[in-house]
């Protein structure tokens, strides 16, 4: 009897206090975005690109124009007693030039991340592909999370 009565009382407050994700409304993200130029690492921009897709319609009204400058390095950081590396630190930093109706917004993010060498050179290099694009990934969600709250 106390297990039904607590399990009720636990489904009351859960769903009774009103609760609601913020990004329930997909609506909410959609922007006229228009990418004018990308200059940098093409690969992240690509993925930029492609990702900033899903958050355009051009239908809408405010046209938000977008410039894309990325920059990619790997740094060695560790290396082995015969020289060679054994750890990478990876930097992107991703700037963002945006105009909407007569206002300028510069935006910059930047990622850091560690990379141990692999044995496999290929699996290696498989390997920091994806991270560019979680990267990228990573990048796009900052960038709308800030246009929704420019908005």
């Amino acid at each position: 009897m106390t297990k039904k009565i607590t399990t009720f009382f636990l489904f009351f407050i859960l769903f009774g206090c009103g609760f609601s994700p913020i990004y329930t409304s997909k609506s909410d993200l959609k922007f006229n975005l228009e990418i004018l130029n990308s200059v940098g690492d093409k690969e992240i921009n690509k993925y930029i690109s492609n990702n900033l897709k899903k958050y355009t319609d051009k239908n809408l009204d405010e046209k938000i124009i977008i410039k894309i400058d990325t920059s990619y390095s790997k740094i060695n950081i560790s290396k082995d007693s015969k020289g060679s590396s054994t750890g990478y630190k990876l930097i992107a930093k991703t700037r963002f030039n945006i105009n909407s109706n007569e206002k300028k917004d510069n935006v910059s993010f930047t990622e850091k991340l560690i990379l141990n060498r692999f044995d496999d050179v290929f699996e290696e290099k498989r390997y920091e592909t994806k991270l560019k694009e979680d990267i990228a990934i990573l990048t796009v969600k900052k960038l709308i999370r800030y246009l929704k709250t420019k908005k």
